[in-house]
């Protein structure tokens, strides 16, 4: 592991933060993985770049000229002399936040495209359920009617029986009376034809 620390006085406050002496520090691993320290505790790299940035000190900054930032400024390329005069006017902190402001925007406009389409699903399917429903619902009425039809032809049969029954009931006794007498007649006929033969 190898490590390396800068420590750098703020007693002018142009570091926005509370501390007077700022020491940033890297880690590097044999793996290849890194570690980020503000004054010994473990930050992200993107901590210390908002730290510095605006302030002329972060990368391609203006407060250590190099030879190629010279070359840089007198260059004829407009866009590398406009990012070196963007830094020094602390115009990149707000770029960045205007970049990932926008990269924010997109992701909502992604997560309400993905939110509209479920929206959109879930209406079809309330649709074909409500027309689910009220088929339901129709079947039910309609059930209920044949069930109360059913039942009133059920009590009409069943009293219609019962007349019947009763009737064929009176009709049996009436014709069981009625075999009784012609039973009581052909005896009293049986006995005279006896009677006149014997004579």
């Amino acid at each position: 592991m190898a490590e390396v620390s800068l420590t750098i006085e703020n007693n002018k406050g142009i570091l926005p933060t509370e501390y007077s002496e700022v020491t940033i520090t890297r880690r590097i691993f044999r793996s290849g993985e890194s570690e980020y320290l503000l004054n010994k505790n473990i930050c992200r790299l993107k901590d210390i770049t908002n730290l510095f940035m605006d302030t002329g000190i972060g990368a391609n900054a203006y407060s250590v000229i190099e030879l190629k930032m010279v070359e840089t400024i007198l260059s004829n390329k407009a866009e590398e002399r406009r990012t070196m005069f963007e830094e020094a006017a602390g115009v990149n902190k707000y770029k960045l936040r205007r970049r990932l402001a926008l990269k924010k925007l997109d992701e909502v406009k992604s997560d309400l495209n993905r939110v509209n389409d479920i929206v959109i699903e879930i209406e079809k399917k309330v649709n074909s359920l409500e027309r689910q429903a009220k088929k339901a619902e129709k079947y039910n009425k309609i059930s209920s009617y044949l069930r109360e039809f059913e039942i009133d032809l059920s009590e009409r049969e069943l009293a219609r029986f019962n007349f019947q029954k009763l009737e064929y009931k009176n009709k049996r006794e009436s014709n069981f009376n009625e075999k009784i007498l012609i039973e009581s007649s052909l005896t009293e006929i049986e006995s005279e034809i006896r009677l006149v033969k014997e004579k």
